[in-house]
């Protein structure tokens, strides 16, 4: 979990780190840490609609844009913006994948890698 500047724990998934703030995936949305102040802003993720995800990845490709596998095994597709002026997290696409967690997620340019338990 992230402590911090935070009201509550987070328990952190995903990471981007920049120069000035580092961008963060959670369960349930996104956050911010401003490297400067060491101030943690979190914020929902628009469209989540009270899935919690279990895994997330970045795209290898398009920095912005990641993939969550929710614990319901929905794979969504999330573009993130966290620059310094707007903020924001927004599911763009949402697929039931039949898999559920836990689940190893890579992406590589142009395609994305779930690897799950196999009994």
């Amino acid at each position: 979990p992230v402590h911090g500047a935070a009201q509550s724990p987070l328990n952190l998934i995903e990471m981007r780190p920049s120069p000035s703030q580092t961008v963060f995936m959670t369960e349930t949305g996104f956050g911010t840490l401003d490297l400067a102040t060491m101030i943690i802003e979190h914020s929902p993720c628009n469209g989540i609609n009270g899935s919690i995800m279990a895994s997330f990845r970045l795209d290898a490709t398009i920095s912005h844009k990641g993939y969550g596998l929710t614990t319901d095994g929905e794979l969504l597709t999330i573009l993130l913006n966290g620059d310094d002026r707007v903020r924001s997290c927004s599911v763009r696409g949402r697929r039931a994948v039949g898999v559920s967690p836990p689940v190893a997620m890579a992406s590589v340019k142009g395609y994305l890698l779930l690897r799950t338990t196999y009994d």
